[in-house]
């Protein structure tokens, strides 16, 4: 944490809140509360995975591994830090063709090959708690597969432009490319480190609508995939074009059941992004049902190009950011040259953070102070760097959350509707968020000490692209929580929410159960839909997440239709060894009967 931001802390413990949070801590034991968390949270002690060159602790080395290919005890944690994986073996591979190798060496020796990129997911599609080191094999792609070059056309000056990225590649390091080209993309993750290829296994999305903002024919159009050779009885690299081979919508979402070791994207001349944020609209205005309300949330996204709010629990207050494109700087914009223009967004002291997490986590009475706290600093920071109007290149904007900001624990869900309906899905999710928070606090219960976080997008829709004089239908990802649902043409955005919490909150379980049971209930199918999202938590019973086995058998797949057991199969056709999996996924990844 900055020592701005420290000093904002402690000038936010005014005598209108201070004196409610120091008495609240004067009231609890500390070595009682900190005796009781998790202890892979008191653990965690470093904020990235570690390598050694040692061996495991009870595990030989694989058996007859491949020469020149880099292997090494390395250790597995995902950006929660919950999921905290000691002295697994990890491969480095150099090339596509070691993927190749370790592929076929796994299938022959019994191993699972768990591809990683930055572990930016909290559900455990790479390992899981029960994953032997016996048996799976890390495969870390950030070290040397992540090349990239421009395409050349040789279609004239109007053919699409492309780029080709190997997979370990991190967004960040891909729109910088671009940019120093004038070249940009449209959408992608607000987080720059995440790879291409974690992008590619959960369908991580950005925000906003190409009919109204720059508009770009964006989105990937090839895949190299290392997938089982029927004729050579044996795993080998495979190219895959979306122009030709509908098997390629299975790999763009494949929840971590292939390995794709570069892609192509359509991108197109870079653009510029004006970013406004609002911080004084009510939250029952922001989100009343009252579509003809000026505050209204869905008001705001006829106007603009993209939008996200935020709302924090147990008070009134809002935070809205506003995007639009802008080729020339108007107002008193100030000019961002860089990602992560917000103090709240950029990399933190993580003693400090672990020590709020710790804070709010442990004495949760301090839950609706903290909420407010967080509000005010943010808000603090917003004026003192003078960023509540922010103008440059779109990467500068859209990539505002640094891979080691703050960190907390996110529950997923989006609900995919028409836009007429936004209003009222977003009003019925606020009331009954707002409903439940109080309900569990009048019983000593504060589970939600992070903002509610909405952001409303497109969909995947079927592209009908004229390239070279020539259509072509395009169809979106089969598995992607973003694309049509069948039945439902009138359905055009979905409304994503983000409930967030520091690990280590008792009584989230509880919560999210309740969340999810509404969210199905109430968005099940008529003029809404409720989906999850692959990389966060979902599937609550009353202590966990993941072990629903109603939402995992039943309502999860029955959302995407028959792309489900299409997806599922194409899956296995390509990976008949079930090299490419884990203990989570073989629960997951069933057929809907």
């Amino acid at each position: 944490m900055s020592l701005k931001l420290l000093v904002l802390f402690w000038i936010c413990l005014t005598p209108a809140f201070g004196d409610q949070f120091l008495n609240e801590l004067r009231a609890d034991t500390w070595a009682d509360r900190l005796a009781s968390f998790p202890s892979q949270i008191l653990q965690s002690a470093v904020g990235t995975f570690s390598n050694s060159s040692g061996v495991p602790s009870g595990c030989g080395k694989p058996p007859n591994f491949p020469l020149g290919i880099t292997l090494l005890s390395s250790d597995f944690l995902n950006w929660s830090e919950l999921l905290n994986m000691r002295s697994l073996w990890a491969a480095e591979p150099e090339t596509p063709e070691d993927v190749v190798t370790l592929a076929n060496w796994a299938y022959k020796h019994g191993y699972s090959l768990r591809p990683r990129g930055y572990s930016h997911s909290w559900a455990p599609l790479t390992v899981t708690p029960a994953s032997q080191c016996s048996r799976t094999l890390i495969v870390d792609t950030t070290k040397h597969l992540t090349a990239m070059r421009m395409l050349t056309n040789s279609s004239g000056l109007h053919a699409p432009i492309n780029v080709l990225t190997q997979t370990g590649a991190s967004w960040e390091d891909l729109l910088n490319y671009l940019e120093s080209k004038n070249l940009g993309i449209f959408s992608f993750p607000a987080v720059g480190k995440m790879t291409i290829g974690g992008t590619l296994a959960v369908g991580a999305h950005g925000t906003g609508f190409p009919t109204r903002a720059a508009k770009l024919d964006t989105g990937f159009r090839t895949g190299d995939a290392v997938v089982w050779d029927y004729k050579k009885n044996e795993y080998a690299l495979r190219t895959f074009t979306r122009l030709q081979d509908e098997d390629m919508r299975a790999f763009l979402v494949h929840l971590g059941r292939a390995f794709i070791t570069q892609v192509s994207l359509m991108v197109g001349p870079n653009y510029n992004l004006r970013c406004q944020s609002i911080t004084n609209i009510r939250a029952d205005a922001l989100f009343s049902r009252d579509h003809d309300n000026e505050n209204a949330l869905a008001n705001f996204v006829e106007n603009y190009d993209r939008v996200e709010a935020q709302f924090f629990p147990y008070t009134d207050r809002t935070w809205l950011k506003l995007w639009t494109e802008e080729k020339v700087k108007s107002g008193n914009a100030l000019t961002i040259d860089k990602p992560y223009p917000y103090t709240h967004g950029r990399q933190v002291f993580r003693p400090a953070d672990r020590l709020i997490s710790l804070l709010a986590s442990g004495i949760t009475r301090l839950t609706p102070v903290i909420s407010r706290m967080t509000y005010e600093i943010g808000v603090s920071g917003v004026a003192l760097t003078r960023t509540a109007d922010v103008w440059g290149p779109s990467k500068n904007s859209l990539l505002y959350y640094h891979h080691l900001a703050h960190k907390f624990v996110s529950l997923g869900y989006n609900v995919v509707t028409s836009r007429a309906n936004i209003q009222k899905v977003v009003n019925l999710c606020y009331l009954f968020y707002s409903r439940l928070s109080d309900e569990m606090a009048t019983k000593g219960m504060w589970p939600m000490n992070q903002p509610l976080e909405f952001r409303i997008t497109g969909l995947d829709k079927v592209e009908v692209m004229e390239i070279n004089s020539t259509k072509t239908t395009i169809k979106p990802p089969a598995l992607s929580f973003l694309s049509e649902i069948e039945g439902h043409p009138e359905y055009d955005v979905a409304v994503f929410f983000g409930l967030h919490y520091f690990p280590g909150t008792p009584n989230t379980a509880t919560f999210m159960k309740a969340w999810e049971s509404f969210l199905f209930t109430n968005f099940n199918g008529g003029y809404a839909t409720a989906r999850v999202e692959w990389a966060k938590t979902w599937g609550f019973d009353d202590d966990n997440s993941w072990v629903n086995s109603t939402v995992f058998n039943q309502i999860l797949p029955a959302t995407y239709g028959s792309e489900w057991n299409w997806a599922m199969a194409k899956l296995d056709e390509y990976d008949p060894h079930n090299i490419y999996s884990n203990e989570f996924l073989q629960k997951l990844t069933l057929p809907l009967h």
